[in-house]
């Protein structure tokens, strides 16, 4: 069957309209400044283990986009996972409207002077509004904007947190490196202690494993089948470590980097042993804070790194 019609955007959006009405599926919205398609591909593993789950690789920043991803959708198709960077108002009231959220997770937001303002102060002032009863917000406890959007908003709240709080329903203990293996720690629920192991790297990843795992939880996943996801991630993360001759280690964090992510990677680089070697290429679209970003990396790296090779 084809079309021909007037406005390409127009049509993608309103075939997105009717099939999100004739659909059954739960849509869980990823929110956050970064590591999005790291908290999707954890996030898909995690419910993979029981429910057919759809993650499309668009990043949702407008009606159109946002509709390509629920075209996504199948009528197999139990769970979605979007990835969301809303950049206006209009959004927010197409999220509301026609994506209609079983679930909103709120991972992190930029931090201050970063170039992020406009989108936190979207998030922090009109998402508690657009946000209705019936959806249920996962957030990041241990981010104070976080925790006053939470309080803001009339859905119902699921926190989580890296330290036992009366906020955070879920929290977690003993976090410790097993180096290029990733990280092993304690997640509590309940009266439940479970242990797990994530093949993710550095401690900013402990939110991203919580993430998944709270919307497990709300999905009504058991602990194995939460612990089966988190060990089951893939090298087709953003950050890879591979091994490499004479005990050398590469460690990779090459797909749209900004700042803020390299400076996360020289913080692991620093806790291995050895000689660093520094090897870096364009951090591109960075507008007004290129020059910012770029020495403030190149001040971390001076402060660890042997050799830097600049590329680019």
């Amino acid at each position: 069957v084809a079309f021909v019609v007037p406005n390409l955007g127009s049509a993608i959006i309103a075939l997105a309209k009717l099939w999100r009405s004739r659909t059954r599926a739960q849509i869980v919205c990823l929110m956050g400044a970064e590591g999005l398609r790291t908290a999707q591909q954890v996030t898909q593993s995690v419910l993979s283990q029981r429910h057919v789950t759809e993650a499309p690789d668009i990043l949702c920043c407008t009606e159109e986009t946002t509709a390509r991803a629920l075209l996504a959708m199948t009528a197999q198709s139990e769970r979605l996972l979007l990835r969301m960077s809303l950049q206006d108002a209009e959004g927010l009231d197409f999220l509301k409207e026609v994506v209609r959220p079983h679930i909103i997770a709120l991972n992190n937001l930029f931090p201050p002077r970063s170039g992020g303002a406009a989108q936190n102060e979207l998030l922090s002032t009109q998402l508690p509004a657009a946000v209705s009863p019936e959806t249920l917000l996962v957030a990041n406890g241990d981010d104070p904007i976080i925790r006053e959007i939470s309080a803001q908003t009339s859905a119902t709240v699921f926190c989580y947190g890296l330290q036992a709080s009366n906020s955070c329903a879920l929290w977690t203990s003993h976090i410790e490196s097993e180096g290029r293996e990733g990280l092993r720690l304690w997640m509590h629920y309940k009266n439940d202690a479970v242990h797990v192991r994530i093949p993710l790297l550095g401690r900013h990843s402990v939110h991203t494993a919580l993430e998944a795992s709270a919307v497990g939880l709300i999905s009504g996943q058991s602990w194995d089948e939460i612990a089966a996801g988190l060990r089951a991630m893939t090298t087709q993360l953003r950050l890879i470590m591979t091994p490499g001759i004479n005990g050398a280690s590469f460690l990779e964090d090459s797909y749209a980097a900004t700042p803020a992510s390299t400076l996360s990677v020289l913080n692991l680089l620093e806790s291995f042993s050895g000689r660093k070697i520094a090897v870096m290429g364009d951090m591109i679209e960075m507008a007004h804070l290129e020059v910012e970003g770029h020495r403030k990396v190149g001040t971390r790296i001076a402060d660890i790194a042997a050799y830097l090779i600049a590329i680019g």
